[in-house]
């Protein structure tokens, strides 16, 4: 990414909203998004909100919602929400515009690193038996 420079750090918070299957969305995100290079930091605030510290220069905001929708989370879409996520998009646009990044195209690098992190972890969806022997209880 270069040189990290202030104006190209953006701190945003994710809005999670209900009802979803898992009741603690925005923990969860939070380990979907902790293997992107570009994002810093990340806090749970509450059970509906996720505090994001990232480089506007490797990831923008509206990628980072599309990216979680697309792993089936659920965010809010209220009037303030979706005012706020304007602004948010319109900023990153122009700070990747005067930076020379084209818009788009580094969702298919975040799904490829979740899938990469997803891969290495240790977790219950993860059948080591043999194909074979898979279809036998």
């Amino acid at each position: 990414m270069g040189m990290e420079s202030e104006e190209n750090i953006r701190d945003r918070e994710l809005v999670f909203a209900g009802p979803h299957p898992d009741p603690r969305q925005p923990a969860s995100a939070l380990l979907a998004l902790g293997e992107i290079p570009a994002v810093y930091s990340l806090r749970v605030v509450d059970e509906s909100r996720l505090h994001i510290r990232y480089d506007v220069r490797g990831v923008s905001f509206a990628e980072i919602e599309e990216f979680l929708t697309h792993l089936g989370f659920h965010l809010d879409n209220g009037l303030l929400t979706r005012m706020k996520r304007a602004f948010f998009q319109y900023t990153d646009d122009t700070i990747r515009a005067n930076n020379g990044i084209r818009p788009g195209g580094t969702i298919t690098n975040l799904r490829e690193v979740f899938l990469h992190g997803f891969g290495l972890h240790r977790h219950g969806c993860r059948d080591d038996r043999p194909r074979h022997w898979r279809q036998y209880l």
